[in-house]
């Protein structure tokens, strides 16, 4: 199964369009974050996470994309994890991208 891992990033501040990380998965995917999208995690989603795909392979993408997920698994900036059945991660485009640290 896929893994993922959060982005480090030192400028956190979504696109001009969007209040928050999490309105810009719900803008783009057009859809009410509800709960945590990490596998086994069942929080409420408050926020938006910048997260890329754990590379293990050479032409495996290294995108970024925002997901719905709690406040505990967005701090959580080692831990690789699984998304859960049916989350739709939405990409960002390179100008979408804040800082990396």
């Amino acid at each position: 199964m896929l893994k993922w891992k959060n982005v480090k990033v030192s400028n956190k501040a979504p696109p001009s369009w969007a209040k928050s990380w999490i309105d810009f998965w719900e803008q783009k995917s057009d859809t009410k974050a509800k709960k945590c999208s990490v596998l086994g995690c069942g929080a409420d989603a408050t926020e938006g996470a910048q997260v890329k795909k754990v590379k293990l392979r050479s032409n495996q993408d290294q995108d970024w994309y925002i997901i719905p997920v709690c406040h505990k698994c967005n701090e959580n900036e080692t831990k690789e994890f699984e998304l859960k059945s049916g989350v739709k991660p939405i990409k960002m485009t390179d100008k979408e991208k804040p800082n990396k640290k």
